[in-house]
């Protein structure tokens, strides 16, 4: 279970007690709120998702994660057909030459009437929602 899901984790703890090793349970509460506890919270218009590591086949492979929420169908970009998968691997998720390009995925994301698409289709592409 990730961190910050909301969900209790379970974790063994190992005691000290007279030289005799103690296994125990303790159960673990996370107080830092989910991805989806944000995203409910704000309901973006737009959701341009970018993992960390993730290529857009590993992005939609692991949807699911987020698509299976209950929270999910009410978001208003979800709603509007507004959710992006980009190759988060290449443009957000680390620094270097590629900055330009990110900058120009998420004009053509979030001003297609105002730019010229030349990474749609490979480093991004709207969810498909059939």
């Amino acid at each position: 279970m990730a961190p910050g899901s909301g969900n209790r984790t379970e974790a063994v703890c190992v005691r000290k007690n007279q030289g005799r090793s103690l296994k125990t349970q303790h159960r673990i509460v996370s107080l830092i709120p989910s991805a989806t506890e944000i995203l409910a919270q704000h309901d973006p218009d737009y959701l341009v998702v970018m993992p960390c590591g993730f290529d857009i086949k590993r992005t939609i492979d692991e949807l699911h994660l987020l698509t299976d929420h209950p929270v999910w169908p009410h978001l208003n970009a979800v709603k509007n057909q507004r959710v992006f998968l980009t190759d988060g691997n290449q443009y957000f998720n680390r620094s270097g030459p590629r900055v330009v390009e990110s900058a120009e995925i998420l004009a053509e994301i979030l001003g297609p009437d105002h730019t010229t698409s030349v990474h749609r289709g490979r480093d991004w592409q709207p969810l498909s929602f059939d």
